[in-house]
């Protein structure tokens, strides 16, 4: 702004001096700024150049101002991207932390069950000394219920984040992506991903020109799920320390395919109609192949992924909101009724895990009488607010 100032007072000079040289019968002069300046120092006719040598001198004011903004612009560029160099590594410190916090549980059950495998590969009836080897139908059915369920349950613990306010996202961090997010920020060319080159209006000095909703969306999406949940707890939680296995070489797998369905869930969220994002070469690296992933998503339910995708959608609109101060960390959690919820849990319940049903209504009962503890306490409350009103009034 402070250039485009200096460009259009650098015009008006130009405009005085033609009407300078107008009105000392030179007549008005096509030729540039400079040029003007430069003719001014060489005519020698009587009272000409001082009467013109206050032009002269704007203009070379307007010159001087122009570079003390160019490096005004430079100073902040430096120290823009310092800034957020530095804060990035403590605050990706901070949001490990945080998403641990949230994550723990799921990375945790899915690496402690043994015998767990999540590899999806086409079914084979194959035998090798009347030994059958591949997959038949059903356990590839079961192997994908499996994986959805793992992936549901993170993007859970994720969704659980803007409902409980204990799990909320920590203000510094919000803050911090607040300032992501916000047009007119200096990225550092070693913090920005290739898929934000492409998606996001930025200069050729990777400044933020413009950022629509789901722009902004894309960079806390980078920076939370794609950089730190995905690329170095879920594919890698025992770096992490979230794993509770040994590690080996079937966990392992099994873990990228739940960062592969994840990952592919988050970009679908982060696309539009006339803007598909495409996976970056960075994340790419870790998760499976092209083939395989592309074998994997086909056996997914298109059904599972839609709706996994607006529960990631809701969840970065709030985090959005709440780093621009548009909105708060949590919203308000819709009660529903225990028969709608034990419904819809049988409903998604996948077939082979019937313990998990019977703990999701023992669940469901604990939070019943956590609410009645709740419920009793707040008439606890009301009744000594009571007294206390009676109180007063016969002081009165």
């Amino acid at each position: 702004k402070a250039l485009e100032r200096a460009n259009a007072a650098a015009s008006s000079v130009g405009g005085l001096v033609k009407e300078g040289q107008a009105r000392s019968g030179n007549g008005p002069s096509t030729k540039s700024l400079g040029g003007n300046i430069a003719d001014l120092g060489r005519r020698k006719g009587p009272g000409q150049l001082p009467r013109l040598r206050p032009y002269v001198m704007a203009a070379m004011f307007v010159a001087m101002l122009r570079k003390r903004q160019q490096s005004r612009v430079e100073e902040l560029r430096k120290e823009m991207r310092e800034e957020i160099s530095d804060l990035s590594e403590t605050y990706m410190e901070v949001g490990k932390s945080w998403l641990r916090r949230v994550v723990r549980t799921s990375i945790m059950n899915a690496t402690s069950e043994e015998g767990l495998n999540l590899e999806i590969v086409p079914p084979s009836n194959k035998k090798v000394l009347f030994l059958k080897v591949g997959l038949t139908e059903s356990e590839l059915k079961e192997r994908t219920v499996k994986l959805c369920v793992r992936v549901k349950g993170i993007i859970n613990g994720l969704h659980s984040t803007i409902e409980n306010a204990q799990l909320a996202m920590p203000k510094p961090l919000l803050e911090f992506i607040g300032k992501l997010i916000t047009p007119g920020v200096f990225f550092p060319p070693d913090f920005i991903l290739e898929t934000e080159k492409d998606c996001l209006s930025l200069t050729e000095d990777l400044r933020l020109q413009d950022a629509t909703p789901q722009d902004q969306k894309l960079i806390a999406s980078n920076f939370l799920l794609t950089r730190l949940l995905i690329m170095k707890m879920v594919v890698d939680p025992w770096r992490s320390k979230l794993a509770s296995g040994t590690e080996n070489k079937t966990l392992k797998k099994n873990m990228i395919t739940i960062g592969t369905l994840l990952y592919s869930v988050c970009l679908q969220a982060l696309s539009e109609n006339d803007k598909e994002v495409k996976m970056d070469p960075a994340a790419e690296k870790l998760l499976l192949s092209p083939d395989d992933r592309t074998y994997m998503l086909s056996q997914i339910d298109d059904q599972f992924k839609i709706d996994m995708a607006a529960l990631v959608n809701r969840i970065l609109e709030q985090w959005r909101l709440a780093a621009l101060g548009k909105g708060p960390a949590t919203i308000p959690r819709v009660a529903q009724p225990k028969k709608d919820r034990q419904a819809k849990e049988e409903r998604d319940a996948p077939a082979d895990s019937n313990e998990g049903g019977d703990k999701g209504e023992k669940g469901h009962e604990d939070e019943d009488k956590g609410s009645e503890g709740n419920d009793e306490e707040k008439d606890g409350e009301d009744t000594n607010r009571t007294k206390d009103s009676t109180k007063s009034e016969d002081n009165d």
